[in-house]
């Protein structure tokens, strides 16, 4: 059953079904209010994922520089290398600064020894810190000592709750990690520089990216690439590090505007996120065809830069491209003790959010025989609406009752263990007859 069937269901039973669209949206609102707390109730088994994730090594060169005093107008915030040594994964991490010789510029300077987070990875060769990391009598000529640590894993934005975290690599070391939490981390003194083959995991402070808070304006162009289609078009766009990927909310909408077939759709008025911050621009678009808003393939926006020319919208873009994100750029986080000593594959299995139902022909991610779940529970809600509390009471007992069902077949299975017992024999009984017990 689809969005569109479950709200004609709804439309049936309450019998008041008017082709208003502010009603309609008000009804799909319930739906998918009703939706995300159903799969955020409870651990289903169709509401887990199982993805990898990459901790990474530290990496250490001894061979950086940086200078706080004022001769250009970045120096407070540059840090550079002799070799190649930044990636793009870096970006955000904690990079640690020892030792070095001071720049002759004066007698006066001292070295740093602190940990900072990049900022932004320029090149191979420079990373910026943020402004005024150094203090102006602090530099080093070349020979600093850099050691980038991946202390945090970022979660992906859909987890709810951690279900297991491990190594399952054929590879490498496998077995669980046991969950260490916060209290006795901070109790028992944890060693967070210690490196080594990780045992434990902790829940870390979760990290919420900043949001763009000005809305763009779509503006009408000629020439190429043409929209794909006639109509009425709207856009969002978002704040997104190029390194590890970590996505805002998005901004406003744009004000709704209609195109030709032929014309081009331009946008301005972006907000200005600060030259050097990291936080580039990705554009999401609504198109004729779809009620949620879709990424362009233009590339990423300069931190500096409000406008763009031309939304590039490819022609598979419903199944292929990335729907603007639901999760408020809310980010989870998790550390793990002892911090690897080598490169590690590990494996997450945790409860996810689904994105939400928009379009008439999105369907629930959850077996579709008990789908009628949330119409009834959605007419629970709406007879309060219509003071119909009868009505609103007889669905709340139907939708109890799917919930039921939906429990008995679908709720993770108990910890229980199957234990072979001791043999038997006696004079009955001349072969051994192993019984078997549980526990959980």
């Amino acid at each position: 059953m689809n969005l569109g069937e479950m709200r004609d269901m709804v439309g049936t039973i309450l019998d008041y079904d008017p082709e208003v669209q502010t009603y309609q949206d008000e009804v799909t609102d319930v739906i998918n209010q009703i939706y995300m707390d159903f799969f955020s109730d409870r651990r289903w088994q169709f509401g887990q994922k199982l993805v990898n994730l990459t901790a990474r090594a530290d990496r250490t060169i001894a061979a950086g520089g940086y200078n706080g005093g004022s001769g250009t107008p970045t120096s407070d915030i540059l840090i550079q290398t002799a070799t190649n040594f930044f990636e793009n994964w870096m970006e955000g991490q904690v990079i640690s600064i020892t030792g070095g010789t001071a720049i002759p510029a004066s007698p006066t300077d001292t070295q740093v020894r602190s940990e900072y987070n990049i900022q932004k990875v320029v090149s191979a060769t420079q990373a910026l810190l943020g402004s005024s990391a150094f203090s102006t009598t602090q530099s080093a000529n070349g020979d600093a000592t850099f050691t980038v640590k991946s202390r945090f894993l970022d979660l992906p934005y859909d987890t709810i709750a951690i279900m297991s975290l491990g190594v399952r690599d054929i590879f490498s070391d496998t077995g669980p990690y046991a969950n260490l939490t916060k209290h006795l981390d901070e109790l028992l003194d944890v060693d967070i520089d210690q490196t080594g083959r990780p045992t434990d995991w902790i829940r870390y402070e979760d990290e919420t990216m900043p949001h763009p808070r000005v809305a763009p304006t779509l503006v009408i162009s000629a020439g190429a690439p043409a929209v794909p289609l006639a109509g009425t078009y709207q856009i969002k766009y978002t704040y997104i590090h190029r390194g590890n990927g970590r996505e805002s909310a998005p901004s406003p909408a744009s004000i709704a505007t209609t195109y030709t077939g032929g014309q081009r759709a331009d946008v301005a008025d972006m907000q200005d996120s600060g030259a050097n911050s990291g936080l580039y621009k990705q554009i999401y678009v609504k198109t004729p065809e779809s009620t949620a808003y879709y990424a362009v393939t233009n590339a990423l926006i300069d931190e500096a830069t409000k406008t763009a020319t031309g939304l590039a919208v490819s022609a598979s873009y419903l199944t292929s491209s990335q729907r603007a994100p639901e999760h408020a750029g809310h980010l989870m986080r998790v550390r793990l003790y002892p911090r690897q000593s080598t490169d590690l594959k590990v494996q997450l299995r945790y409860l996810y959010r689904p994105p939400m139902m928009l379009d008439d022909a999105d369907v629930p991610q959850f077996p579709s025989a008990h789908h009628r779940y949330l119409v009834y529970r959605a007419c629970q809600e709406l007879f309060v609406k219509h003071s119909n509390l009868q009505h609103s009471e007889m669905y709340r007992r139907k939708a109890d009752k799917e919930l039921f069902k939906i429990q008995q077949r679908h709720l993770t299975e108990g910890p229980t263990s199957w234990i072979k017992r001791g043999y038997r024999e006696t004079e009955l009984y001349t072969a051994p007859t192993p019984s078997l017990t549980t526990l959980g």
